[in-house]
């Protein structure tokens, strides 16, 4: 008796942990979905020293606006925009690296993770620590989407059933659950395809918990650099001291080379010839 009230009490103990660790998910699968060349098997780690070498920027087309942090992981630059977010991030930077020593306790990275994704990531990770209930993640390799589903005990209930059918938009699944289908604590995973780097939006709702989403943001492309125009330059007749006077306006004859070398201008006397721009 004694043996089983002890893994009874130790399994009460597992739970909560188990449910912490399955939403932290939420956040570190919404960084690599995020940042698809990001590979790492120890993240936190990863992101303790990406933080200690970080550098600040000077502007940041972020949402947040203001300046914004640059976190380096393994040559893959994370970004932090807008002041309050880079403000926190500073904070963390300052309590982790001191010293030449890294140490990110736990509460400092989750914080620090919910600095880098999407705003809507933050929100399902938010959910998911409040209560048990519905719960969506997935985790995105190239095209290849692999969602879960699972209903997480929420109070006595162990199970619970979908009110309508889970709609997804920016991937294609060949399948997918449907109204009245039974979701429980046991993992239900489908496999779909991204469509090119859409954003891609889950949302579920059953009769227990309300309502659930997932969410990938779109890949933001890098803005296309400004042309360079080349500088028209022309050979430029320049007259010099004690020159035979020349009639005006000084000649002026076509040329190629660099910027302020010498050029000939033919039929010119007395001076020189440099290239210049028009």
């Amino acid at each position: 008796m004694r043996l089983l009230a002890i893994v009874a009490i130790l399994g009460l103990i597992a739970a909560p942990m188990r449910a912490q660790a399955q939403c932290s998910e939420i956040l570190e699968h919404g960084l690599y979905n995020t940042y698809q060349s990001l590979k790492t098997n120890d993240l936190k780690s990863a992101m303790a020293q990406g933080l200690c070498q970080s550098s600040e920027n000077t502007s940041s087309g972020g949402q947040g606006g203001g300046g914004g942090l640059t976190i380096p992981i393994y040559g893959v630059p994370i970004g932090i925009s807008g002041n309050y977010e880079t403000s926190q991030a500073e904070s963390i930077k300052n309590s982790s690296c001191q010293n030449g020593q890294t140490s990110l306790s736990d509460q400092n990275y989750l914080s620090l993770l919910s600095l880098t994704v999407d705003p809507e990531i933050v929100k399902a990770w938010s959910a998911c620590q409040q209560q048990g209930g519905l719960y969506i993640d997935g985790i995105l390799n190239g095209s290849q989407l692999i969602v879960e589903f699972r209903f997480r005990p929420m109070g006595i209930l162990s199970q619970s059933r979908f009110v309508d059918n889970p709609t997804i938009t920016g991937a294609d699944c060949s399948q997918f659950p449907k109204t009245g289908d039974t979701i429980n604590n046991v993992s239900h995973q489908y496999l779909c395809y991204r469509h090119g780097t859409d954003a891609v939006t889950i949302l579920a709702n059953d009769d227990s918990s309300g309502a659930a989403q997932f969410l990938i943001p779109a890949v933001i492309s890098a803005p296309p650099l400004a042309p360079v125009i080349p500088t028209q330059m022309t050979c430029r007749y320049v007259p010099v001291a004690n020159a035979s006077p020349l009639s005006l306006p000084p000649p002026t004859c076509t040329g190629t080379g660099a910027l302020g070398q010498p050029c000939t201008c033919p039929g010119v006397y007395g001076g020189l010839a440099y290239i210049t721009a028009k």
